[in-house]
Formats: structure tokens, C-alpha cells, sequence
């Protein structure tokens, strides 16, 4: 089962499962969700043909480890985590398989007990001889051993709404809808009003309520009086 809340409801807690009454042989449950930056992997990786090579660290908000070799073993970047950055209480570090790109390796890094909002971890480079270091946050995958079920979790939160009109002299106010496409491009459309010299005005809007025009005449001319947005109606 498939679980997706509305992004209005803001960062919601993970659903809790109850499996006591399961029947069957080894019967269990479990609750994939994703918490943003808790999940992360750091990647080695190799630029062209050349092997990854040199040393780096790991910076977390104010605070950074020491420099390690980029042969460093799980036990290793545990060990330096949780020395030498003292908001993290305790990590799970796991070295996972890149069988896509030959030369690389990667690791799994979950966050298991932090002070304060999780932050994405920063892998300085400059001490790298060949290769480089990134980290990048994931989500974790339910039934990641069943190509047909599987599916990854998500984590993400509401970004800005615009609203978009267009207006002249001659005619009433049109609006029309913007909607988020990918990487920062919007997509706006609206119903064509008549032909003539319009302006087109963007901006930026919060949900939360509905936006009210308030006329002084019985026949609604414009403009109106002024305006508002109202989260309730209690006339």
C-alpha cells in the first residue's frame, strides 16, 4: 500500500503498524517513510578511467571530522562521526554494492539519534588526487527485492504558489493558473480575454484562505474597495 498525504498538512509523523494479529509463517509488517536528510549516501566516485584516490572530510552544520582516506571502512566513518561532531548521537553506516559504475563505491548513512532538524552532510574535495566525494540525501525503498512492488519513499515540503493576471483599462481582471513543472519552470495558463494591450502580473501567494474583492456599488465595478485574503468567513 501506497500512502501519500496532502503537501497542505506540512511534515506529518510516520503511520505506526500494529502486526500482532498477523497470520503465517514468519508474518510481519513494516512502514517505509522518509524523513528529509536522514537518509544519505556518500559516494566515491572515479573520473574517467583514473581510480579514487586522495583524502577528504565530512563538514555537518558547524562542525566537520577529521580527514580520512578514501579506503576508510565502515567503522572508520563511524567512528570519525560520531568523534568528532557531537550533535550526531549515533549513526548506521553500511557500504553498498555499484555494480552500474565500476571503480566506485558507495555508503549508506542513516542519522539515528541527532540533535536538532537533520542536516546534509558536505564532502570537501580539495585534498582528492583523483576521483571525488559527494553526499546526496535518499529515501529508503519498501520491497527493494521485488522489482513489481518496489517503490521508494518520498520527502519534500509545499513550495511558493504564484497567481497570475492579466488586466487592462478596458476589461475586468483574468487570472490564471500557475503550476511548478521541474527545476524552477512554471507553467502558466489562463482563458484569453479580448484582443488588446494587457498587463501581466505575477505574484507570489499563500494558501491559507481565499482571496476576497470588496465592492462599495450593487454592481460590483471595478475597482474594488480593497481586498483581502480570508482564512474564515464569519459575516
Amino acid at each position: 500500500y501506497i500512502v501519500t498525504f496532502d503537501p497542505t498538512l506540512g511534515d506529518v509523523p510516520a503511520l505506526q503498524l500494529d502486526g500482532t494479529l498477523l497470520e503465517g509463517n514468519d508474518a510481519s509488517g513494516q512502514v517505509i517513510s522518509c524523513d528529509e536528510n536522514v537518509h544519505q549516501i556518500l559516494h566515491f566516485l572515479p573520473l574517467s578511467s583514473t581510480s579514487v584516490e586522495g583524502h577528504f572530510y565530512l563538514a555537518y552544520k558547524d562542525e566537520r571530522t577529521r580527514f580520512m582516506n578514501v579506503d576508510s571502512s565502515v567503522d572508520d566513518l563511524q567512528d570519525a562521526i560520531l568523534s568528532d561532531i557531537s550533535s550526531i548521537l549515533s549513526i548506521s553506516i553500511a557500504e553498498v554494492d555499484d555494480v552500474s559504475n565500476p571503480g566506485a563505491k558507495s555508503f549508506d548513512l542513516k542519522l539515528d539519534l541527532f540533535e536538532g532538524p537533520a542536516d546534509l552532510f558536505f564532502a570537501e574535495n580539495y585534498m582528492m588526487s583523483s576521483g571525488r566525494v559527494d553526499v546526496v540525501a535518499t529515501c529508503p525503498t519498501a520491497s527493494p527485492q521485488s522489482p513489481t512492488h518496489s517503490t521508494r519513499s518520498v520527502v519534500g515540503r509545499r513550495g511558493p504558489d504564484f497567481v497570475a493576471s492579466l488586466s487592462n483599462a478596458e476589461s475586468s481582471t483574468v487570472y490564471g493558473d500557475i503550476a511548478h513543472v521541474a527545476d524552477g519552470l512554471y507553467a502558466a495558463s489562463y482563458t484569453s480575454p479580448r484582443v488588446g494591450q494587457y498587463s501581466l502580473d505575477v505574484q507570489s501567494a499563500e494558501f491559507g484562505g481565499l482571496t476576497g474583492e470588496y465592492f462599495d456599488n450593487n454592481e460590483l465595478v471595478d475597482p474594488p474597495s480593497f481586498v483581502q485574503i480570508n482564512s474564515v468567513f464569519d459575516f
